[in-house]
Formats: C-alpha cells, structure tokens, sequence
C-alpha cells in the first residue's frame, strides 16, 4: 500500500512576530529619516559657516540662505525636484561640477 503523504499548511506567522517585525521596519524608517535629517542640518550648517566666515554674509544673509535651503529640500522630500536635478542644473547652468574628491 502506498503511503500519502500530506504537507502542512504553512504556519501563518503570530501576531506577536508580524509586530514585531511592522516595528522592525518601522524602526528602520524612522533611522534613516534621522540620519538623513541629521546629515542635511550639519552640511547646512557648514555651508552657512562657509558663507558667514568667508564672504561676511550676515545674520539676516544667512536666515535666508537656510530657509532656501530648507525649502529645496522640501521640495525634494516631496518629489518636484530631484537631488540629480539639482546637480545637472549647477552644472548646466553655472559650470560647477558637485562632487567630492580625497584630497
């Protein structure tokens, strides 16, 4: 006689795994939205360090400076402008080729 052999449904996971693992992923989101945001305030503020120390720019000049640069990336977080845009737009534009080089 032949033996059937019958498989298992797989096991739905629990709900105690799929929190975890939706808080997993959330946590993840989270870090990288605080890292992002981490990077683009210290590279403001060196830019606007930049500005006041080697073109006199004032106080005023540079509130400015961090509200457009604050709305540009506004406007990137919310998909009308693209980082690449940006990059192409400088280059086009203005001749300035944005990269980072070792020195």
């Amino acid at each position: 006689m032949k033996k059937i052999f019958f498989h298992n449904k797989p096991k739905k996971k629990s709900n105690t795994f799929q929190q975890l693992l939706k808080a997993k992923q959330e946590g993840y989101a989270k870090g990288v939205t605080k890292g992002v945001t981490g990077t683009v305030e210290n590279y403001s503020a060196v830019v606007l360090l930049c500005l006041k120390d080697k073109f006199n720019f004032t106080s005023e000049q540079l509130q400015d400076v961090a509200w457009y640069i604050n709305d540009t990336f506004d406007s990137v977080e919310k998909g009308y402008l693209s980082l690449e845009d940006i990059i192409q737009t400088l280059k086009e534009e203005d001749g300035l080729d944005v990269r980072f080089t070792n020195k």
